[in-house]
């Protein structure tokens, strides 16, 4: 790789990280490319040779957060973790991620349709992999043996564009409203043993 591919490299990765704290404090209408350029100390030339407009900047962040949420939720399920470990580690990451982000980036998303299609997109992706989750939890004892997987993954992917689009963030903490929607998707279908330990692990986030 030569140096002015790295230096490209690097300087789009600073973008980017710049960009999303940005997007995430200020909610993105507040947010112009000139306000970007700035922050990074680089003209607005140097900015519009890497992203042609703020959309297309968007949506590598939006690209980027889910590759990161992604990754590391494979690097967190090793030999030995539960299901309800990771429901639990999904949770704890996400309220995390959320004390960090305005409830107005959420309300500018929504002026996005085609990034809200590809989110939408994206989680519809990993259906499969859902599918595979909560047999393994039926498995390991933490979920009833007797539901329909097809439909809960369709409440599932309908509570995902809730989060999004729903004007609850406007009302409530994020955090609360993820919470909760999680509570209410996964623990109405834990055995006894699953709503036991996981409420358990609730109170300790």
């Amino acid at each position: 790789m030569t140096n002015d591919k790295i230096d490209r490299e690097e300087l789009k990765e600073r973008i980017l990280l710049t960009a999303t704290k940005l997007f995430y404090e200020n909610g993105i209408r507040k947010i112009k490319m000139d306000m970007i350029a700035s922050a990074l100390h680089i003209s607005k030339r140097t900015l519009y040779e890497v992203y042609d407009k703020k959309e297309d900047l968007l949506f590598e962040v939006l690209k980027r957060e889910e590759e990161t949420y992604i990754c590391h939720l494979e690097k967190f399920n090793k030999s030995g973790v539960s299901v309800i470990d990771i429901i639990t580690e999904i949770i704890r990451f996400k309220i995390e991620q959320f004390n960090n982000i305005t409830p107005n980036f959420f309300k500018d998303l929504n002026k996005y349709p085609h990034l809200l299609d590809y989110l939408d997109k994206k989680h519809k992706e990993h259906s499969s992999e859902r599918n595979l989750f909560i047999q393994r939890g039926v498995e390991e004892g933490y979920f009833l043996d007797n539901m329909n997987i097809e439909i809960a993954n369709l409440v599932a992917e309908t509570a995902f564009r809730q989060m999004t689009t729903n004007p609850l963030y406007a009302q409530f903490e994020l955090k609360e409203v993820f919470k909760t929607l999680i509570l209410l998707h996964v623990r109405g279908f834990c055995t006894l043993k699953g709503i036991e330990i996981l409420d358990r692990r609730i109170k300790e986030l």
